[in-house]
C-alpha cells in the first residue's frame, strides 16, 4: 500500500511537472509582435532626371538625355544644395553600365551623396532600369560616371553642379 502512494505520488509530481514545463515551453515560445519600423516620411524629389547609358561605338560609352543621343560629356546635371534629387539610369546598350556621382570622372573615384546605381558586381543589364533618390548637401563641382572598369575613362562621364541656395 505504501509503495502504491509513493508510485501514485511520484506520478502526481512527475505530471504537475510535465503540465507546468509545457505551459512554460508555450508561455516563453510565444513572441509578441515587433512594432514595425516607422515608414520613411514620403518626400517628392524637387529634381528628377533621367540619364540614358550606352555604347557610341565598340571603345566609346556616354550618356544622354534620350537614348538616340548620347554624347560626352553627358548632359549637365544642375541641382541646389537642399535638393532631394531623383536620378532614373536606363541601359539602352549593349553592355552592362552604372552610375555613381563622383568627386573626379575616372575609375575608383569617391561616391558622392550615396549617390549610385548598380555597381562593379551588380550593374545595370541591357534594357535595365533603376533609380537613387539623394540629398544633395555639399555645393561644388561634381561629376556623374559610370563606375565600371574604362566606362569613364571611355567618355561615359558628366558634369554634376550644385549651387548654394539663394
Amino acid at each position: 500500500m505504501a509503495s502504491t502512494k509513493l508510485v501514485l505520488g511520484v506520478l502526481l509530481v512527475l505530471g504537475v511537472l510535465f503540465i507546468a514545463g509545457s505551459w512554460a515551453i508555450v508561455v516563453f515560445s510565444l513572441q509578441l509582435p515587433l512594432a514595425s519600423p516607422p515608414s520613411p516620411p514620403l518626400v517628392e524629389p524637387n529634381a528628377t532626371f533621367v540619364l540614358y547609358a550606352g555604347e557610341v561605338n565598340s571603345t566609346h560609352f556616354a550618356f544622354g538625355s534620350t537614348p538616340d543621343n548620347l554624347t560626352t560629356p553627358g548632359p549637365t546635371l544642375n541641382v541646389t544644395v537642399g535638393d532631394i534629387v531623383k536620378i532614373t539610369e536606363v541601359d539602352v546598350g549593349q553592355s552592362p553600365h552604372a552610375f555613381a556621382v563622383v568627386n573626379a570622372p575616372k575609375t575608383g573615384a569617391t561616391v558622392m551623396f550615396g549617390a549610385t546605381i548598380g555597381s562593379l558586381t551588380d550593374p545595370l543589364t541591357p534594357g535595365e532600369n533603376r533609380s537613387v533618390t539623394f540629398v544633395v548637401n555639399e555645393s561644388g563641382i561634381f561629376y556623374y560616371e559610370c563606375p565600371l572598369i574604362g566606362h569613364a575613362e571611355s567618355g561615359m562621364w558628366g558634369f554634376f553642379l550644385v549651387s548654394n541656395a539663394s
